[in-house]
């Protein structure tokens, strides 16, 4: 999961040969919580602007958050204010 935060639990199960059913208590056990960014809002093509604005982002805050202990709280969502939308984000118990 370090190296593959966003990687479904059915997948490692299969990966690592356990059934999915442990996958997430021991993911749990290891402090590790996978995530999964969502998009809320369709994105018109009349915002050519904010749709690269907003992929940017996302790509940041899975860099960001790559390789931590991190867990999405609530939903993400693109604002004019991105300290706002990081508040939703928490790693290693703290909020970003």
């Amino acid at each position: 999961m370090a190296k593959s935060p966003t990687k479904g639990t059915q997948r490692l199960s299969a990966q690592v040969g356990i059934i999915q059913n442990n996958v997430m208590p021991t993911l749990r056990a290891n402090k590790l919580h996978p995530y999964k960014l969502q998009m809320l809002q369709h994105l018109a093509e009349s915002d050519p602007d904010r749709s690269v604005e907003f992929c940017e982002w996302t790509l940041n805050v899975r860099q960001d958050v790559s390789g931590q202990n991190c867990l999405v709280i609530g939903r993400l969502s693109l604002s004019v204010d991105k300290e706002r939308d990081m508040r939703n984000i928490s790693c290693n118990g703290s909020v970003l």
